[in-house]
């Protein structure tokens, strides 16, 4: 009930309440991680989606009213982006009704943009002109960012690369791709054991789904692999996950796909009560890969059958010539 108690006491003060309390508010909420701490520490999913979106209307209420306070802002962007990836984006990859995944992805893209747009407008509070300045020169700008931006950074450009995975037809947003990396980049360059490896999993994806064009690189994805494991001591479902998806999916290689995702079903998710919520969510992704393997992986059978297929149907055709037919 601690999430429902926290937006009550929200709603409560947006109906007005002192300069003094609001920065007080906005300092509580700004701290460790932002808003993902009352997020991820939860066991129920469904209370969660449920109860989220009012706290984060609350957070936007008071941005509102104390639009200076640059930490609020950070706090939104942790917010909108941990929702829209647990509950818009989890849904828009699972979903088999095409027009609904769809609208997901559309809605998923929209939140993460939401998610940005507050992270970046933090940085522009701290760091004026920051935005025109970042897609001026990108490596003079993150040069002045401080290491105690780290979460503003890492919350910030993991929403803007979400937004880039749910609508890679973008051009607009495909063309602000190195912005969004370099954020991330920045993150491993100040810290690179940032979240336990959290760093490491965004590079598995990366670095396994982008084209070359883009700095894709299969073995870079599995160096991260590794360390994202040896980090997190084996717990990390989502390293896992991001790499079978990435790469064995890619390779088409089944057994690599069952062994890993094997592996991370047996990581319990009970260990690190801060993040139960996240563990909750990826060990839900791990069972739906697993029981929806042939969505990922062609039947090793498979090509033998369409081979003595195409043969049988070969034949047909060379005896129909051989005899005059049409």
């Amino acid at each position: 009930m601690r999430l429902f108690f926290l937006v009550s006491i929200l709603v409560l003060f947006l109906s007005g309440c002192s300069k003094m309390m609001l920065n007080k508010v906005s300092n509580g909420l700004s701290g460790g991680g932002g808003s993902a701490s009352f997020i991820m520490n939860d066991d129920d999913p469904e209370f969660v989606a449920t109860a989220l979106p009012l706290a984060l209307k609350a957070f936007e209420g008071i941005i509102e009213k104390n639009p200076k306070h640059a930490g609020i802002r950070g706090a939104a962007a942790t917010g909108f982006t941990s929702y829209a990836y647990a509950f818009i984006h989890y849904n828009a990859d699972t979903t088999s009704d095409a027009a609904e995944k769809k609208r997901l992805y559309l809605r998923a893209r929209n939140m993460y943009l939401r998610a940005r747009d507050y992270g970046l407008s933090a940085f522009e509070l701290k760091y004026p002109n920051f935005q025109k300045d970042l897609a001026k020169d990108i490596d003079a700008t993150l040069a002045k960012v401080k290491a105690t931006d780290i979460d503003l950074l890492y919350w910030t450009g993991m929403a803007w690369m979400g937004a880039f995975t749910c609508d890679k037809f973008n051009m607009r947003l495909a063309l602000t791709v190195p912005q969004a990396k370099a954020l991330l980049f920045k993150v491993a360059e100040l810290n690179p054991d940032y979240g336990n490896g959290a760093i490491d999993e965004f590079l598995i994806t990366f670095y396994g789904s982008m084209p070359p064009s883009m700095g894709g690189n299969p073995e870079k994805a599995k160096e991260h692999f590794e360390r994202a494991v040896q980090i997190s001591d084996g717990k990390s479902i989502s390293a896992y996950i991001n790499f079978v998806t990435a790469i064995s999916v890619a390779n088409q290689n089944e057994e690599e796909y069952d062994s890993l995702l094997n592996v991370a079903s047996k990581i319990k998710v009970d260990e690190d009560p801060s993040v139960k919520l996240l563990k909750i969510l990826q060990n839900q992704r791990v069972k739906y890969l697993i029981e929806n393997k042939d969505m990922f992986i062609i039947p090793s059978d498979f090509a033998t059958f369409e081979e003595e297929e195409f043969e049988e149907e070969h034949g047909k055709i060379e005896k129909t010539e051989k005899f005059g037919g049409k």
